[in-house]
């Protein structure tokens, strides 16, 4: 386990290593050039558009080296001016994620003890065994990244978006090199930081698994550009209703 701190490494693991161009059938009889950037692009779109939250995990090990370039990635989020207050905390200890499975499922049954109605014992062992084998696959691959955001920074709500979208670029980052990736729910975040020996000045935006999938994560329901139009607002393009 170590923390990455914020640097200006840049760069996007899908479009290394491109170079020049291919041809692309451009209608009967003629073929087209494809240029390097409208290739990085189709790269970039299908990346975003296919990567889906992944449960479950083979135990496949991640090199240093992908994780790396997911990180660095990561880093060139967009981010408001004062930048710099995000840290990446990189856990691969699997007795630590294994304890940190035993004290979730405590979490979840006291969460529901507290805001249950009477009677709320009923199926409340069934639940708990249900969430059990949730964290027994939200916790199964070998890699997980907690991203952090400093909590004494002089804009901590702008620092936090930043963070935000840095998890965001670590997701696609790791679809693009055949990763799966999603963040775990239910955690409690000052629970997390104890058992991590993270300092209480960090925020916990997002702790999420990096691993190759052990299945599909099934398909993404299809764009429907009227469902993104704010009320009020013109239609969303061409002929939309």
């Amino acid at each position: 386990m170590h923390a990455i701190g914020v640097a200006a490494l840049g760069g996007f693991a899908l479009v290394a290593g491109l170079a020049g161009g291919r041809a692309d059938p451009g209608g009967p009889g003629r073929t087209r050039t494809v240029s390097r950037r409208e290739l990085c692009a189709s790269c970039m779109l299908d990346a975003i558009g296919q990567r889906l939250a992944v449960r479950r995990f083979l135990p496949t090990a991640v090199p240093e080296a992908h994780v790396r370039r997911i990180l660095d990635a990561a880093q060139g989020a967009p981010s408001s001016p004062e930048s710099g207050h995000w840290r990446f905390l990189v856990v691969r200890d699997r007795a630590k994620l294994d304890r940190l499975k035993t004290e979730a499922v405590k979490w979840y049954a006291a969460d529901r003890a507290r805001a249950a109605l009477p009677g709320w014992e009923v199926g409340a062992a069934e639940a708990r065994e249900a969430f059990r084998a949730y964290m027994d696959s939200a916790l199964s691959a070998p890699v997980y990244v907690a991203v952090l955001v400093d909590r004494l920074a002089s804009n901590p709500e702008s620092v936090a978006r930043d963070g935000a979208l840095a998890a965001g670029m670590l997701m696609v980052a790791a679809h693009s090199l055949g990763y799966g990736t999603g963040s775990v729910a239910y955690l409690h975040e000052d629970g997390v930081r104890s058992l991590l020996g993270v300092p209480d000045r960090y925020r916990l935006i997002c702790f999420t698994s990096i691993g190759v999938p052990a299945a599909s994560p099934g398909g993404r329901t299809p764009f429907d550009p009227r469902g993104a139009t704010a009320p009020g607002a013109p239609p969303a393009g061409p002929g939309a209703k």
